[in-house]
């Protein structure tokens, strides 16, 4: 890390989750992620999920050929029409990474929900054995003893009985914990030996439910709706502790999931966030609390050693300089203008990608 003048120069960004979609707008999203990142891991959840070997080839070209400065490294969704045998071939076709995409999220339909995972141990136990890496997305939608349906705030933690489970079922499946968002479960991911990694959102660590809903109840921004919820500023702090603190088993995810214009307006909301533009209101952050010296792990060395990468050699660059947060996107498809706003579209903050 060097500090001149003004300017923050650390080795480029890791993005260890992320949603480039579907083109048109992989398009754009794989242009503006060249900007922060060397490398990332794009989750397969498109609307046609990502989980056998044909499909995985088709959309790692894609990535390629439009992110072609950067190492994008595909994880295929574990879904309930996916074969013991595509996970051979998607192995064999370079694949490392699954991922239980379990909770209500954006196409999560065919995808294997943690409730239901004992009936698909049998997929974990191939991915063990054929070394691949699993990416957990914490959440249960529905009681696993009363069947009903749990509150929004609570499905996070009560998913940790069932990825214990997996856990020491799988001692040599490496877990990875996808955007922590509960306090509560900071002393079961910190502590758990099957669980290698951590990840943490600049939603989760910049912003609170009641960024998101006023007093009343009502909407206040729908594009901070996504999953796992926003919580209290008692979670968001928690959070921050373990990163200002230093912990080496957390590491930034963007998880940046636009949504059209469109999506993002309508009731309720689709989940997820355009959230590319955040990092630069993290950077403040470790700034205000005096932490400049954690955010080069943060955000470009502890991912890569939990996920057993090597260490990116190029550096970036941030400036001390104001810059306005794009108001929108526009793509073009099938003859329409689709607008994507992104997180804190409009906004100015005090640094800058120098270019």
């Amino acid at each position: 890390m060097k500090i001149i003048r003004g300017s923050l120069t650390i080795r480029i960004l890791d993005d260890m989750h992320s949603h480039y979609r579907e083109l048109p707008v992989l398009r754009l999203l794989a242009r503006l992620n060249q900007l922060f990142f060397a490398r990332a891991i794009d989750i397969g959840n498109t609307v046609d999920p990502i989980d056998n070997a044909e499909k995985y080839n088709a959309r790692n070209k894609l990535l390629k050929n439009y992110a072609p400065k950067m190492q994008i490294k595909l994880a295929a969704v574990l879904t309930r029409t996916m074969k013991l045998h595509d996970i051979d071939k998607i192995v064999h076709a370079g694949g490392q990474y699954l991922k239980i995409l379990s909770g209500s999220t954006t196409n999560s339909d065919q995808c294997v929900q943690l409730e239901e995972i004992e009936k698909y141990f049998s997929h974990l136990e191939r991915a063990e054995k054929r070394k691949m890496k699993c990416l957990i997305h914490g959440e249960i939608t529905h009681d696993t003893v009363t069947g009903l349906e749990i509150p929004e705030k609570d499905k996070e933690f009560q998913s940790l009985p069932i990825i214990k489970k997996i856990a020491h079922t799988f001692p040599g499946l490496p877990l990875y914990f996808a955007h922590l968002s509960d306090r509560r479960s900071i002393g079961f991911v910190n502590n758990e030996p099957g669980i290698k990694g951590v990840g943490a959102t600049p939603q989760h660590f910049l912003y609170t439910k009641h960024d998101v809903y006023d007093k009343k109840g009502g909407l206040k921004n729908p594009h901070l709706v996504l999953k796992p919820c926003l919580k209290e500023d008692d979670d968001r702090q928690a959070i921050r502790n373990e990163i200002f603190s230093g912990n080496k088993k957390y590491y930034l995810e963007t998880d940046n999931a636009p949504h059209s214009q469109e999506n993002k307006l309508k009731i309720p909301p689709s989940y997820g966030s355009f959230s590319l533009f955040q990092i630069l209101n993290v950077l403040e952050t470790f700034n205000e609390h005096g932490k400049l010296d954690k955010f080069e792990p943060f955000v470009s060395e502890n991912g890569a050693n939990c996920h057993g990468w090597p260490l990116n050699q190029g550096e970036i660059t941030f400036t001390i300089k104001r810059f306005i947060i794009p108001k929108q996107f526009v793509v073009k498809a099938g003859g329409k203008a689709i607008k994507y706003i992104p997180l804190g579209a409009g906004q100015e903050v005090k640094w800058s990608l120098k270019t």
